[in-house]
């Protein structure tokens, strides 16, 4: 018995979990492209790679291990005279030294750029959809769905079950009818 009141509060929890993830998914979604929307007048340029930085991560798993390389890539950018820089985090390709990439900056904070140059639709949409799946199956995981439907029927008087009558047949009424041929 206590093993299934455990398993039933972990399962509970870990839709709680799924829940938010997916709440969240749907939310960042929808503020990344809102965000990248309101970038859409900012101006772009061509900025210099000024410094590259590696980190080697390896996973292992019964198929063997798998090992990759993820590069930080820092640009710097001119606006006015004065000299900006940034980062593009978890690149899978390394970039030369001196090497252009194209850019977006705030005209009015210059200090702030972006590489996204358009707002993808694309990746909201597909927020949204895993965002609508993990918060489904939260939904159902963590017991909300029950919980509203008690709540719900908690007001409500319960309702007598109706059966149909019941067929009695008097046996003294039955007529008894003889096979002679």
């Amino acid at each position: 018995m206590k093993k299934g009141i455990i398993f039933q509060i972990f399962l509970r929890l870990f839709g709680i979990f799924i829940l938010f993830i997916g709440i969240r998914m749907i939310g960042e979604g929808i503020y990344n492209y809102i965000n990248e929307h309101t970038q859409k007048d900012w101006i772009t340029i061509y900025a210099e790679v000024s410094d590259i930085s590696s980190e080697y991560s390896s996973t292992w798993s019964r198929h063997g291990s798998h090992s990759y390389v993820s590069y930080d890539i820092t640009y710097q950018y001119e606006v006015d005279g004065q000299e900006y820089s940034d980062i593009l985090y978890n690149r899978g390709e390394p970039m030369a030294l001196g090497e252009k990439v194209k850019i977006k900056y705030d005209p009015n904070a210059p200090g702030n750029s972006t590489h996204i140059l358009s707002p993808s639709i694309y990746n909201m949409i597909i927020f949204l959809i895993c965002g609508s799946i993990f918060t489904t199956i939260g939904y159902f995981m963590s017991g909300t769905w029950a919980l509203l439907r008690k709540i719900r029927r908690k007001g409500k008087p319960e309702e007598e079950e109706k059966l149909p009558p019941e067929e009695y047949v008097d046996p003294k009424k039955i007529k008894y009818v003889s096979n002679k041929w």
